[in-house]
């Protein structure tokens, strides 16, 4: 299937948004008409192998799609967030994971990062501020994920490469080797972020896993708060751990 071109608008690159059966829509102005591709995925015009992880095909289905020479990672989300924090979170940042995860993104790349995993597109159906269904079209990233027995050879690029993306003003906040692509050259970049809290307290939870999970203590790059975010998530991790103890549910990887 031909991309089809979308017409122009007056700044490249910047995150254009509208509205489509019932949907709430914002994707890239780089000549791509992303939402067609939407709609041609959904009409069954287009389909791929499915990448989701077993676990998750209950309410995430993620399929690799090729449209125009290009491949894209077309994934849908119907998993509704329950818990009142989220929710609240949502209504404070004025965005969900999905529209806040595009914004900062497309930020971030524009001025230069290279080593996250690119978003185009991204549809929600709401209720209020709550996300009944979401979709997402993103960049395919050639690579090999990572495996739990990789962590001990590149930690250390591991490390490197979440504090980078921390200068870009970005967080993983769900540090797992499969998050994560090692390329034909040896860089590690990451895939499958989420920004549904705070950039800072999503940093800090990077901080933390990076420590439980790969033993890597992060140099400190930030003030007060972001020591005040450690000590507290800290304690929460810590109950965390004791109650999943406590269930027989295993900690870690």
């Amino acid at each position: 299937m031909p991309i089809p071109a979308h017409p122009s608008a007056p700044e490249p690159n910047a995150l254009l948004t509208g509205e489509r059966d019932g949907y709430r829509l914002k994707w890239k102005n780089d000549g791509t008409d992303y939402p067609a591709i939407w709609e041609a995925f959904r009409r069954g015009e287009l389909s791929g192998p499915s990448l989701s992880r077993p676990r998750r095909r209950l309410f995430r289905e993620t399929r690799l799609v090729e449209a125009g020479g290009r491949r894209f990672l077309v994934k849908r989300d119907w998993h509704v967030e329950k818990r009142l924090e989220k929710r609240f979170l949502y209504w404070f940042m004025r965005g969900t994971r999905y529209s806040r995860l595009i914004e900062f993104v497309n930020r971030a790349v524009g001025h230069g990062c290279n080593l996250v995993q690119d978003i185009y597109f991204v549809a929600e159906k709401m209720d209020g501020n709550t996300c009944l269904e979401a979709w997402l079209i993103a960049d395919f990233m050639p690579g090999v994920p990572l495996e739990r027995r990789d962590v001990a050879v590149w930690a250390d690029e591991l490390g490197r490469t979440v504090l980078k993306i921390h200068e870009w003003g970005l967080a993983c906040n769900d540090i797992q080797p499969y998050n994560f692509i090692r390329t034909d050259q040896g860089v590690i970049k990451a895939i499958d972020m989420d920004m549904s809290s705070p950039v800072v307290v999503c940093q800090v939870n990077d901080l933390w896993r990076m420590r439980s999970l790969f033993g890597l203590k992060a140099p400190w790059r930030g003030g007060p708060l972001k020591r005040f975010l450690w000590a507290v998530i800290g304690v929460r991790n810590f109950v965390r751990s004791y109650t999943r103890r406590l269930r027989g549910r295993p900690n870690g990887l």
